[in-house]
């Protein structure tokens, strides 16, 4: 339905996308700062049989019972950058089942990040001056666990948490999501049933009006107005019921059988009603809108890696 050239259904799916792209307008807004932590690669150099009670493993004269070399890689990956003023808990590696023995193979990108990285015990703790924008810190750590696994931690200014990258490829769940995630993926799948349920009625609107434009006007044998009536509701069903009843109003100002100038006169207004209804444009806005929502959750939630 149009209003002065406007059609309301564009208008109210326009108004209702807003539930769609704010929440991704904000979440990229507030995720203009973001640091990730990515375990590049993990591998046990050596592993203590348990059988083996009297044999001792040195490593610079301590005993361990495993020997784990760890690739760890540190970026900005927001688009702002970080500097030391914005840190207010420095980031913080925690191994979970060994101490840290040796931090090797640094490389900075750039190069002179002054980057300094202070290892003690089960942790290490990295601070910077700056890290602009896609700035990255790589090295290797040996600990005397088996798994690798670690955690990350810090309180940065603008960021919430810590992205962790595992160093398998493929996709990867993240561990966890933002409630606006949520809300997009919901209003998401209500606009992908409203895609579908738009393409139909477009579908049926293009037919009506073809066949109409062709000569043939269904109705024209109707008898009476109930006639008339029962092939607007179940022909024209994917009229509102405002626009039906704008038909019923007029149909009731003929006579029956119809005249041929009746005919005609019904027939233009269904076809300016179909012409007004926007379904097509509908449906097109709708269909963006969803690939943007399902997009933006699929993004969220799946981490791909090469």
């Amino acid at each position: 339905m149009k209003n002065n050239g406007v059609s309301w259904t564009i208008i109210g799916l326009i108004i209702a996308a807003l539930g769609v792209v704010a929440p991704i307008a904000w979440d990229w807004w507030n995720k203009r700062t973001d640091l990730t932590v990515e375990k590049k690669q993990s591998v046990t150099i050596l592993q203590k049989e348990k059988s083996l009670q009297k044999l001792d493993i040195l490593y610079a004269g301590k005993s361990i019972e495993s020997l784990t070399k760890i690739r760890i890689a540190v970026r900005n990956a927001g688009r702002t950058p970080l500097t030391k003023d914005d840190v207010v808990s420095p980031l913080t590696l925690k191994f979970l089942d060994g101490e840290v023995l040796e931090i090797s193979d640094i490389k900075e990108n750039p190069d002179h990040l002054k980057v300094s990285l202070s290892p003690g015990n089960n942790k290490i703790e990295i601070n910077f001056l700056l890290l602009n924008p896609g700035d990255s810190i790589e090295w290797s750590v040996l600990t005397s666990g088996s798994s690798g696994a670690f955690t990350a931690d810090a309180r940065i200014k603008n960021i919430s948490s810590i992205t962790l990258v595992s160093a398998d490829a493929g996709i990867q769940i993240k561990a966890s999501v933002g409630f606006t995630v949520y809300v997009v993926g919901v209003f998401s799948i209500m606009f992908f049933v409203v895609t579908i349920l738009l393409i139909i009625d477009s579908v049926k609107e293009r037919r009506i009006a073809e066949v109409m434009r062709s000569g043939v006007v269904p109705f024209s044998t109707a008898t009476s107005v109930a006639e008339l009536q029962s092939y607007i509701n179940s022909s024209l069903s994917f009229l509102k019921g405002s626009q039906r009843q704008t038909l019923f109003q007029l149909a009731t100002q003929f006579a029956f059988p119809l005249a041929p100038e009746h005919v005609v006169k019904l027939r233009a207004e269904i076809l300016r009603i179909i012409d007004k209804n926007g379904s097509f444009g509908g449906a097109i806005i709708s269909f963006l809108v969803t690939v943007a929502g399902f997009w933006y959750v699929a993004s969220n939630f799946f981490i791909v890696k090469s």
